[in-house]
């Protein structure tokens, strides 16, 4: 017919682009040939999910400021060789011996002994912890309590991308755990940097009480990598 389009045989023509026009409280989208109408309260759902989850973030972090505050004040000073009972400094001591044993060659806690160090550790490891791992840092003389606890808002900050947050905490963990196992003579290999990752990644919690543990041990029992600690943190 007059004025019509001929198309050459193997010419194609290319889809309209799509077109969005406000209707009401919704969208009109033109996509392919094919009408949307897309609700805009939808549009703004993420956004607005997003600032809740950045405010709730920082208002954690806030408390979790305030928490470490408050427990640098009330908390004991570390005073090495705590423990006066013979009995238990003995098994204490041949625990923490027999971890560095060549058949042993691991931590002096298992990993799901989360009771073995009394209640104390293990509600401040499930119920906190980060706090819990800060103070463990300062036991271990990695660093000062506050140090530590800037290192933990840094990797809480990481929760903003989604789960990074979490493998940053997977991996500050699993380094700390190096340094244990540096610390006490344990076995480090490329074996034991995946258990140590897999640990934080799987069960972080319980991985932060058998740190504790293990340093909380070598304070009571007056250990050579307690005092080593006690130079670096008071007297150095």
């Amino acid at each position: 017919s007059t004025g019509a389009c001929r198309l050459r045989p193997g010419v194609r023509v290319p889809p309209p682009a799509s077109k969005s026009k406000p209707f009401g409280d919704s969208m009109v989208a033109l996509r392919r040939g094919t009408l949307f109408i897309v609700p805009k309260e939808s549009e703004s759902i993420f956004l607005d999910f997003y600032e809740e989850y950045v405010v709730m973030i920082f208002v954690l972090l806030c408390g979790f400021v305030i928490l470490a505050f408050f427990y640098s004040l009330c908390r004991p000073t570390p005073r090495l060789g705590w423990e006066t009972d013979d009995r238990i400094r003995s098994a204490k001591r041949r625990q923490i011996n027999c971890a560095d044993s060549p058949e042993h060659r691991g931590f002096a806690h298992g990993l799901c002994g989360c009771a073995d160090g009394g209640c104390g550790i293990c509600c401040a490891s499930f119920c906190c912890p980060a706090l819990r791992w800060a103070e463990t840092a300062r036991l271990a003389g990695w660093c000062s309590f506050w140090m530590a606890v800037a290192i933990m808002m840094v990797v809480h900050l990481g929760y903003l991308a989604g789960p990074l947050g979490f493998f940053m905490f997977a991996g500050v963990g699993a380094v700390g755990r190096q340094k244990a196992r540096s610390d006490f003579h344990l076995e480090i290999n490329g074996s034991t940097v995946l258990q140590d990752c897999l640990a934080y990644l799987l069960c972080p919690l319980c991985a932060v009480a058998q740190e504790a543990q293990q340093y909380e041990d070598a304070w009571a029992v007056r250990h050579q990598v307690a005092e080593v600690a006690h130079y670096r943190q008071f007297e150095k």
